[in-house]
């Protein structure tokens, strides 16, 4: 078991809200109230939020503070020490009360209607996600019923992960304990190592199919998703960890997105080929996935963008002597897989 689960009795004494909402912090202060608000203010009032401070060395604290003067919902944890998202999220989920369990970042926010439309779902699947937007705000969706929703086996989920990240998927809390959390040991890809296990332990998934979760990235704070050392670690641990859980297929597609966040963080990098994710974030939320087929050689170019930082990437690699010059050669040479 995860040694932050270790800490914290979630059968504490008090009401027991149908959901809680954990929100790990760290050196956010100014952009940390916009997450909170969007929680508290869910067509869904039966929760509680939690905002783990991973110690920040900003006025955090003061922010959450304020908010908490006039939201009991509201309450606020400071971590000992620098742990990283994972600890933190698992020190939320051990002092959570709620039936349900979901995860927020401190640069995120949530549409009004996401947990209210989740719960209409949660009762059928182990996991239930929602879409998510990169950037700018939809306008405000009013919950509906039947919920739309998008069914994902654990095959479809590791070829695209659409609708399900740690900021979106609710779940079971006692579920999430029995799988003992979060893995502190991986410093990226948890969302995957969660899914991956829930689905294999509890069942079936599906994602809410609207957009309810909005990702801010022109923020200026830092973010695990450039491709830094840290993060080729932990995808590349998440890899073999559950490399036994995905298809011979799924294991090409990961090392293919494994050999390409390799490529981008390369310091003699030619600066053209940086011009991968500047096509690929076009592709939108769609991008790996129809990476993926085309890595295997299965579908045509998808766009012309896509195409162009395609081809500079497989003459930049061939350059090396790490790929042929075709695609479709690469996948088919079983000394590469």
């Amino acid at each position: 078991m995860s040694s932050a689960l270790q800490k914290g009795d979630p059968t504490q004494e008090g009401g027991q809200p149908q959901v809680s909402v954990v929100i790990p912090a760290y050196n956010r202060a100014p952009i940390l109230p916009r997450a909170i608000r969007s929680v508290l203010g869910q067509t869904m009032r039966d929760l509680e939020v939690i905002v783990v401070d991973d110690r920040s060395e900003d006025n955090s604290q003061e922010v959450v503070g304020a908010i908490a003067e006039s939201e009991p919902r509201l309450r606020y944890l400071l971590n000992s020490e620098n742990r990283g998202a994972p600890f933190s999220r698992n020190r939320g989920l051990a002092e959570a009360r709620g039936r349900y369990i979901a995860f927020l970042d401190d640069d995120d926010e949530w549409l009004p209607a996401k947990l209210e439309m989740q719960l209409e779902l949660i009762r059928d699947f182990a996991v239930v996600g929602c879409r998510r937007r990169t950037g700018s705000r939809p306008r405000d969706l009013q919950p509906v019923s039947p919920v739309p929703f998008v069914e994902r086996t654990l095959e479809e989920f590791h070829f695209n992960n659409r609708g399900f990240s740690p900021t979106t998927m609710l779940m079971r809390a006692e579920h999430l304990r029995e799988i003992g959390g979060f893995d502190e040991a991986l410093e990226a890809s948890q969302g995957i190592d969660i899914f991956t296990r829930m689905v294999t332990t509890y069942g079936r998934a599906a994602y809410v199919d609207h957009v309810l979760s909005v990702s801010h990235v022109a923020h200026g704070f830092a973010r695990i998703t450039a491709p830094t050392p840290r993060r080729i670690r932990g995808c590349m641990r998440e890899f073999e960890k559950n490399h036994a859980l995905r298809t011979p297929a799924a294991r090409r597609y990961r090392r293919a997105f494994l050999e390409l966040i390799q490529a981008q963080a390369a310091p003699d990098l030619p600066s053209r080929l940086r011009h991968i994710k500047a096509a690929f974030a076009q592709t939108e939320s769609g991008r790996w996935r129809d990476y993926g087929r085309l890595y295997f050689g299965q579908l045509l170019l998808p766009s012309p963008a896509f195409a162009r930082a395609w081809h500079i990437y497989i003459r930049m690699r061939s350059r090396g002597g790490m790929t042929p010059e075709n695609p479709r050669e690469r996948v088919n040479s079983p000394a590469k897989l």
